[in-house]
């Protein structure tokens, strides 16, 4: 199955979609209309400060991500392909994508909420240079991953059961079966098939359903805490951070706020005071710095950009050429 990993360009040649009668009412989304849709949200739940700045992140990082055990393609690679025709955007899927994203601001979606957006059009034997083309479950074979030498598309290895390894980076790129998660086992190769498990159950992987965390403190999952209630880090929405201090989740504040910094939310946000687009300095909310600002006080930067070497730089390289 193949997931979203789109870029938003302000420019618009991508504008592909399949669309059906069921969409009749309701607007058919482009790829561009999809994210700038999704920044709304973003905006309105404080990831980003200005929809110009979710937009440019899209050049770097979408939060529509493919899941870990799907090799996360260059941005503009996909969108060429995309206009080239070996991949398809299908609208349908991406609203109910977009749907997810848009209750409550919540910090958890379902993960399988954005599955099959890109459609490969590219048939078992001919030619591709990512996975996306490929039809089906199929991926892109190719020998020299870091040229452009172009592959094919050949099957991939299927599906398997609960506890065996899993994904792209095994040789056989196998998923799991309905209703499992391929999780972390500790590196980006050491991927297994895993059960989330319900509230109220425990939770040996410390994988738990959407909306639910595992305690560690007795190893049971249980429901992301709201606004006032007992934390451990992860609050329910995205408009809360979990205080350090008096272990409750607490509403975020704005830009300009007076604030109180403590040392777990310098590098982790979900103990920031601040609004997620912004960071406590000097007593007070700022904005995080994005691509070739300095994190020399912040430590972070806007989601999109990371934090090297005191400068931001992004989470993946735009410049990387587009191979045909």
């Amino acid at each position: 199955m193949k997931t979203l990993a789109l870029l938003l360009i302000i420019f618009s040649p991508y504008l592909y979609a399949c669309g059906s009668d069921s969409e009749t009412e309701q607007e058919v989304l482009t790829v561009s209309t999809f994210h700038e849709q999704l920044c709304e949200t973003r905006v309105a739940c404080g990831v980003y400060e200005e929809l110009g700045d979710c937009m440019e992140s899209y050049l770097y990082y979408s939060p529509i991500r493919t899941p870990y055990y799907r090799a996360m393609e260059p941005m503009v690679q996909i969108l060429a392909k995309i206009e080239l025709g070996t991949i398809t955007f299908n609208s349908l899927n991406a609203r109910r994508c977009l749907e997810s994203f848009s209750e409550n601001c919540q910090s958890q979606t379902d993960p399988d909420a954005c599955e099959d957006i890109l459609i490969g059009t590219t048939p078992l034997g001919d030619s591709c240079f990512i996975n996306q083309e490929c039809l089906g479950d199929a991926h892109c074979s190719r020998s020299a991953p870091a040229s452009c030498e172009l592959g094919i598309c050949v099957e991939s290895g299927g599906t398997v059961e609960a506890n065996e390894l899993c994904g792209e980076y095994n040789q056989d790129h196998v998923s799991c079966e309905e209703g499992l998660y391929c999780a972390f086992g500790g590196t980006i190769v050491d991927l297994h098939c895993t059960e989330r498990q319900p509230i109220g159950a425990e939770c040996p992987t410390g994988i738990c359903e959407v909306g639910a965390y595992c305690d560690t403190r007795d190893n049971e999952c249980k429901a992301l805490p709201v606004t006032g209630e007992d934390c451990l880090a992860e609050c329910q929405s995205l408009q809360d951070y979990c205080d350090p201090v008096s272990n409750t989740c607490q509403n975020r504040l704005p830009m300009g706020s007076a604030c109180v910094e403590t040392s777990d939310g310098t590098t982790d946000s979900r103990f920031s005071p601040c609004t997620l687009a912004g960071t406590c300095i000097n007593d007070f909310c700022r904005p995080l710095p994005a691509e070739n600002e300095s994190c020399a006080q912040s430590r972070r930067c806007l989601t999109g950009w990371s934090c090297v070497g005191s400068m931001c730089i992004p989470w993946e390289n735009p410049g990387l050429g587009v191979c045909p």
